[in-house]
């Protein structure tokens, strides 16, 4: 027997044609948490510190971040204004097929592909983060260099371990969801306490939020100050991305066309407060700004932080470095956990329309945990893939970051250019709406998108060798390309029988019908 709000969604989910497989064990909370711990803003901060004060020093990373916030608030902003009305587990992609009208497959081709590719990488760069700080804390307290071979031994277990754990009924991962967010909430509070109290000297409020480190002292060989700050609010962006878990676990929430835009809206904001308060504390408990490229902890700015005030306080930083890097340690596998959630989700949407070779195979939902199992373990083993170039470069993950930013933001744009242009006057919109500011959010957010993936292929380290270059841009474009030349393919190509989702002919009409209305000359007397 239903409950009332889950048939109210289930008749929301039959008139966009989708059937529901999924059990409704969230709430808007428990949504939250999922897209909280995904965004874990203490373990990605943790993690690009090294980036991020490379690319500019404090003020480039306050300034960075603030930036980062604003375009992510505006995309949160019109995602939740489409998921509202549209709330699916395919989210993005289900969303370019509709909103694209016509043109729908092919936009929700490309959607489809680019966020499944953003999410392996996403969950890919979560994996490798483990490896980093495991590899820092070895470098920091034994002075040991932690081989290839067993960076993707941890790489792989993480992998492995976070995919059994989502491969546990539905009610179990709620429980998780919200344990995971607490502790990463604890972790954040825990740092921003412990850290300043601890460190004898504390920065000046005009170093962190004033001093600039010049093209002329940064290591990557950049020689502008424009583009060094646009490489760092690059990185800040990887702290603030994967709200749309929330739109690929809405079928799995009750009163998803109100609690999944609740859920986005708190999930950006939590993140950039909470996630600025977190970077500061770590800026403002720097003890020797020249040695945290350069000292014990092998360039990892955010361990040496920790170390660096714990040694200054105790005389010795080692357990000190620990138990502060445990927290945003534990922090990323929780997001590794959310995202390969949510990822499979949307695989699993993605395989049932047929958009990934053998789909009828992978979209399958276990009948006992109510889970699509065969999505997490593609899902996983993709991550995996992502993780190979860890036995030849460690440089090679900034470009996985990287890749894993600009994929899932192009994803993002698409359904919200799709929107304000075949849609423009024929949307309907559901309980959630931005009204007359609509517009001018989204295109906002679509234009945030446009410059970052210009920023994207620009070289990240000068001179460009085989050892500083940024292989992202190139595997993107070879998504790119792969997808436009599998669409065209005569005779078999994709544009043949690739239809996406199921979309009622129903909701097809009356958007046709909107838009004559609006397109046709008024009658005169």
């Amino acid at each position: 027997m239903l409950r009332k709000e889950d048939a109210a969604d289930e008749d929301v989910l039959s008139r966009l044609g989708a059937n529901s497989v999924f059990k409704r064990e969230l709430n808007t909370f428990t949504n939250f948490c999922v897209v909280f711990s995904v965004m874990c803003v203490p373990g990605t901060i943790t993690s690009t510190l090294s980036s991020a004060w490379n690319n500019g020093g404090p003020a480039a990373c306050t300034n960075g971040w603030l930036v980062s916030t604003l375009a992510s608030w505006a995309l949160g902003l019109a995602m939740a204004e489409i998921t509202s009305a549209l709330p699916t587990c395919g989210g993005p992609y289900y969303w370019a097929s509709v909103l694209g009208k016509q043109r729908g497959p092919l936009f929700g081709w490309f959607t489809g592909w680019f966020s499944f590719i953003g999410e392996a990488a996403l969950a890919g760069g979560s994996a490798a983060s483990i490896v980093a700080l495991v590899f820092s804390l070895m470098q920091v307290n034994y002075n040991y260099d932690v081989t290839p071979a067993q960076q993707l031994a941890i790489y792989t277990g993480s992998l492995i371990l976070s995919g059994l754990i989502v491969s546990l009924p539905a009610r179990a991962l709620a429980y998780i969801s919200a344990w995971g967010c607490f502790w990463i909430f604890c972790g954040i509070v825990i740092v921003c306490l412990t850290l300043p109290a601890v460190a004898p000297w504390r920065q000046s409020a005009t170093f962190i939020f004033a001093h600039f480190n010049t093209y002329q002292t940064s290591p990557t060989g950049i020689r502008n100050n424009v583009y060094l700050f646009l490489e760092n609010v690059m990185v800040a962006q990887y702290c603030v991305i994967g709200y749309d878990a929330c739109a690929h676990m809405s079928e799995e929430t009750t009163g998803a066309q109100k609690s999944v835009p609740r859920a986005i809206i708190m999930a950006v904001v939590a993140s950039a407060v909470l996630g600025y308060v977190f970077l500061i504390s770590l800026l403002l408990s720097i003890q020797d700004p020249a040695s945290l490229t350069d000292g014990n902890a092998n360039g990892f700015v955010a361990a040496q932080i920790f170390y660096d005030a714990f040694h200054a306080r105790f005389g010795d930083g080692r357990f000190g470095t620990i138990m502060m890097c445990a927290l945003p340690g534990s922090a990323v596998f929780i997001a590794l956990i959310a995202i390969t959630l949510s990822g499979s989700r949307m695989t699993y949407s993605f395989a049932k329309s047929g958009g990934i070779p053998f789909g009828r195979f992978f979209s399958v939902v276990n009948k006992t945990t109510h889970t699509p199992l065969r999505t997490v373990w593609l899902l996983t083993f993709m991550a995996f893939l992502f993780g190979l170039p860890l036995l030849k470069s460690q440089a090679a993950f900034g470009a996985v970051t990287a890749m894993a930013n600009i994929a899932l933001l192009v994803s993002y744009a698409i359904p919200i250019a799709c929107r304000h242009t075949f849609c423009r006057n024929t949307f309907a919109h559901g309980p959630f709406t931005l009204g007359r500011y609509s517009e001018v959010v989204g295109w906002s957010g679509v234009a945030c998108v446009a410059i970052q993936t210009c920023a994207f292929v620009l070289p990240t380290q000068y001179p460009v060798n085989v050892d500083t270059l940024d292989y992202g841009p190139f595997i993107l474009f070879g998504v790119f390309l792969g997808c436009l030349i599998a669409w065209h393919l005569p005779n078999v190509g994709a544009k043949h029988w690739y239809k996406g989702p199921n979309v009622p002919s129903q909701i097809l009409s009356a958007m046709n019908r909107a838009e004559k209305r609006v397109t046709s000359p008024s009658k005169t007397l």
